[in-house]
């Protein structure tokens, strides 16, 4: 219970002044510097430092070089970073500051802070701290530039009687004739340093009362005797001295007691909440709005299969007051499919959504209780190709009590996990057949449906998404040239396989893909066939490599942000080379006859027969 003089009772005044400050450390001195703003106790500036606020004033934040500070930490103090060096402070005033252990001399560090009153009105001021020597008193024209902490070092020369007031300013003759100035100076009294002699700012005020200093008051002319006056003239001795405590009546004094009256209890002051920071992962593995999810392990970072995930942003209030917590919005750069996102937040502040081209890509919903759920609908483009990687953007969140300003700094950082696509071979692959009788006639077929691609959350890539390649194990092929009778071998020339007979260098035939999957090949010249009682050799008696590895069919698929897949399938023996066995047909009905006769025993009979038939060998050759 709190008791107030009802004798004495008055309305509190609400006027608010905060008065600029200073300090000083020498050039080998880190301090640290401590003082209070409001008394202005333990500063360079002293009393004139003192701020009016009434007896509720506080300081309520700080400000510097480094940033600024509104919330204050469980031990009370406002802490900001300034140009050379580390201020905190209380709401009562009282502040430290330390230099860092490279700041320079010379030099000075200005911070600003805000002084609150009982009423709510609030004022601004500055404490400065110079490092090192004072600079000396600089003229600008007919001006002056005053040092920060409300010092003024004069030129020598200069003496106290060279100052004078003219309205609101000081003016200094200089011993050149010229006037310097002092701007407010006879409102806000500087101290003055006057041939390295300091002249407090009180002093110098009661010097100024009329007008000018007098160093030595007292009347100079001839017949004074003042010790400012004509010590020419014998000082005669002083009167008798009177009693006056004789001439004075006794005296009655009265005393009114105070009367209490009682006020109720002391309200007291409201502290302002606190909000921290989280972070949260959610995986394009189980976005299935333009392929089928792709889930698996690989990736840096990979924690998650999930395109869901919550957490907690831990905010609290010292008082136990009911606190709102609201996001902001990231910042902005990312896209989807190439779209950039657009974020915006719903009218309470508890929802963040991220579109894309109309397409909703994102979503985050925060509880006042500082709960969360991320939910990712759509791909969010990564910026590195190659592999699965992380995405990462951070959310800003604050949180209010309702009694003091709101309180920011809380995060969410939110990471976006990539997917990458998949390929697969299916069964089934196409034969290419080509036959001896009819060299220069190719076969083509598609491979494409040799594989199954999923290419996941990011979609196929605009361009370029499938790539087919060749490649052998080069050497032998098992096959044998028919007219040089030498072994066939595998070369590659740029993308096409070639066959070539191993010493004269013949091309036998070729294999080539194009970008569709489409594969030919093409025979030039015979090979030889290991079944002579079989003129043809088709189907499975074909001839064909002596291993399905030895040529090699390769896709790659790549989805929309750059990731690959890629699968290769054994081809080898999926060519094949039909035989061309020598043929012979009937071309004349009309068999000639051969007669002999008993009579003429020893007498033959000949005949040809050669232009019965019709022979044809073929690119095998005879």
């Amino acid at each position: 219970m709190r008791y107030e003089d009802a004798s004495q009772a008055g309305s509190i005044s609400s006027e608010i002044n905060a008065r600029d400050d200073s300090d000083h450390l020498a050039g080998n001195d880190f301090g640290p510097a401590t003082g209070n703003l409001i008394t202005g106790s333990g500063t360079v500036s002293g009393a004139t430092g003192t701020d009016i606020a009434g007896a509720g004033g506080q300081i309520t934040a700080i400000a510097g070089a480094g940033g600024s500070d509104t919330s204050f930490d469980a031990s009370g103090k406002l802490e900001v970073a300034g140009q050379y060096g580390t201020l905190t402070i209380d709401a009562e005033g009282n502040y430290t500051y330390v230099r860092n252990p490279d700041s320079p001399e010379g030099v000075a560090d200005t911070f600003t802070y805000t002084l609150a009153s009982d009423a709510g009105a609030t004022d601004t001021a500055q404490l400065v701290i110079n490092i090192g020597n004072l600079p000396i008193l600089q003229a600008e024209g007919t001006q002056t530039v005053r040092t920060a902490d409300g010092v003024v070092v004069l030129p020598p020369g200069v003496e106290l009687s060279d100052v004078r007031v003219v309205g609101r300013d000081l003016h200094i003759t200089m011993p050149d004739g010229s006037i310097m100035v002092i701007q407010d100076g006879a409102v806000f009294v500087p101290q003055l340093v006057v041939n390295g002699v300091e002249v407090p700012a009180a002093n110098l005020a009661a010097l100024l009362i009329d007008s000018e200093p007098r160093p030595a008051a007292g009347d100079s002319t001839p017949t004074q005797l003042s010790s400012g006056g004509n010590f020419e003239v014998p000082v005669q001795p002083l009167d008798p001295g009177v009693p006056l405590g004789d001439l004075l009546p006794p005296t009655e004094l009265f005393y009114t007691p105070p009367e209490f009256e009682e006020i109720g209890e002391i309200v007291e002051e409201n502290d302002p909440p606190t909000v921290g920071a989280s972070s949260v992962n959610v995986s394009e593995e189980g976005v299935s709005s333009i392929d089928a999810p792709i889930p698996d392990t690989s990736g840096s970072p990979d924690t998650t299969n999930s395109p869901t995930n919550g957490g907690n942003v831990p905010v609290s209030d010292p008082d136990g007051d009911p606190l709102t917590v609201t996001l902001g919005t990231p910042p902005s750069g990312l896209t989807s499919q190439g779209t950039l996102i657009v974020w915006s937040v719903s009218p309470d502040g508890h929802t963040l959504t991220g579109t894309a081209g109309g397409n909703t890509v994102l979503t985050l919903v925060i509880e006042n209780d500082g709960d969360y759920t991320v939910t990712l609908l759509r791909p969010v483009d990564h910026p590195n190709a190659g592999g699965e990687q992380g995405t990462s953007f951070v959310v800003p969140v604050s949180v209010s009590d309702g009694e003091n300003p709101v309180v920011t700094g809380g995060s969410i950082t939110v990471t976006i996990e990539d997917d990458s696509p998949t390929i697969s071979g299916r069964i089934g692959e196409p034969l290419l057949i080509v036959d001896d009788t009819t060299l220069g006639v190719n076969d083509t077929d598609s491979f494409a449906g040799a594989f199954s691609v999923n290419y996941g959350a990011d979609g196929a890539a605009a361009a370029n998404a499938l790539a087919y390649a060749l490649s052998i194990t080069a050497g032998p092929s098992g096959l044998v040239d028919v007219q040089t009778n030498e072994a066939v071998n595998l070369v590659m020339n740029g993308a096409v396989v070639e066959g070539r007979s191993a010493t004269t260098n013949q091309l036998v035939f070729t294999v080539s893909v194009d970008g569709s999957g489409n594969v030919t090949l093409d025979q030039l010249r015979a090979v030889k066939h290991d079944d002579a009682s079989d003129p043809f050799e088709t189907g499975g008696s074909a001839a064909t490599l002596s291993a399905d590895s030895l040529v090699r069919l390769s896709i790659v698929a790549t989805d929309r942000d750059g990731d690959q897949a890629s699968i290769s399938i054994d081809i080898g023996q999926n060519l094949r080379f039909e035989d061309d066995g020598p043929s012979m047909s009937l071309v004349s009905a009309s068999e000639p006859t051969l007669t002999v006769d008993d009579t003429t025993l020893a007498t033959n009979a000949s005949a040809s027969f050669a232009g019965l038939f019709s022979a044809t060998v073929g690119n095998d050759l005879p």
